[in-house]
């Protein structure tokens, strides 16, 4: 009798698991699997089985494809997503963060491929199409590249490095584009990195000095590019420029150290704020 028994359960247990699984056949197995070249991605982009027994709400599967570009005729090296590889747990507490982590994982393979593309226009140049060796190279860095970024971020948990490798993701594909991440200033020849664009804003009232600030709020911080015109001979005046706005800002110095470079004036300075939030400044006086 107690076999039987046995036997019976085991059956129950069989006929339930088959029950579950044929949905899953019918969402998961008979869809179509496409792959998405990089841009911003969308929850709809995640069609795969959340893995059993894991803790995160999110998993993206991305990777590196070399096509043939027929228009500028040479190869070409794309970042895209497998959908169906590609999972998310139908709960999750803050789905936006979640899927801005995932988003970053995308991004660090859109580098990847960037680079590729760089290796294949310097040799296609030469006549040369062999890129097999460099990709399995490229591979390698991305997915180690992967795991530091999941490793260091905790899967997102940690606010404070996901936040740093934002930042790192960004001025790296920042310094991979077009643009370069540098940004000169036409008007004083100022030039600063950002990782991506800022704002502009520019201060031409009467009664005020002239200036311009490019300014960036994210990661957490803000970043900002300050620029006044001073006359040669208010530049005596400099250190007490600071102290006032300092004093004007509420700010508390901390440390301020004086640095003897090429500029007629560089100090630097560390303070803080009534939140106790640290402040970092560069004052450079030059020309």
């Amino acid at each position: 009798m107690g076999n039987i028994l046995k036997v019976k359960i085991a059956l129950i247990i069989f006929s339930l698991a088959i029950l579950i699984l044929i949905p899953l056949l019918e969402t998961n197995f008979y869809a179509p699997v496409t792959y998405k070249k990089w841009q911003q991605l969308i929850w709809d982009d995640f069609q795969g089985i959340a893995k059993p027994f894991t803790g995160w709400g999110a998993g993206i599967s991305s990777g590196i494809q070399v096509e043939w570009d027929s228009t500028a005729e040479k190869f070409k090296a794309y970042a895209v997503q497998d959908n169906q590889s590609s999972w998310r747990r139908k709960v999750l507490n803050d789905p936006d963060y979640v899927l801005n982590h995932e988003q970053y994982h995308f991004n660090i393979t859109e580098i990847h491929a960037r680079i590729l593309n760089l290796y294949l226009d310097s040799i296609q140049q030469q006549g040369n199409t062999n890129y097999r060796d460099k990709l399995i190279t490229l591979k390698f860095k991305l997915d180690r590249m992967q795991d530091a970024y999941d490793g260091e971020s905790d899967h997102g948990a940690n606010w404070g490095m996901q936040r740093r490798w934002e930042y790192k993701v960004d001025s790296m594909l920042h310094e991979l584009s077009d643009e370069k991440g540098k940004l000169t200033d036409y008007f004083s020849g100022a030039e600063i990195f950002f990782p991506t664009r800022p704002d502009l804003y520019k201060q031409n009232k009467v009664g005020f000095r002239p200036s311009r600030i490019y300014s960036l709020i994210d990661y957490g911080v803000s970043l900002t590019l300050f620029q006044s015109r001073f006359e040669e001979h208010e530049k005596f005046n400099l250190n007490y420029e600071i102290d006032n706005f300092f004093h004007e800002k509420s700010l508390q110095i901390l440390s301020r150290t004086s640095v003897n470079t090429t500029y007629d004036f560089e100090v630097l300075v560390d303070s803080k704020d009534t939140t106790d939030r640290i402040v970092s400044t560069r004052w450079i006086y030059h020309n």
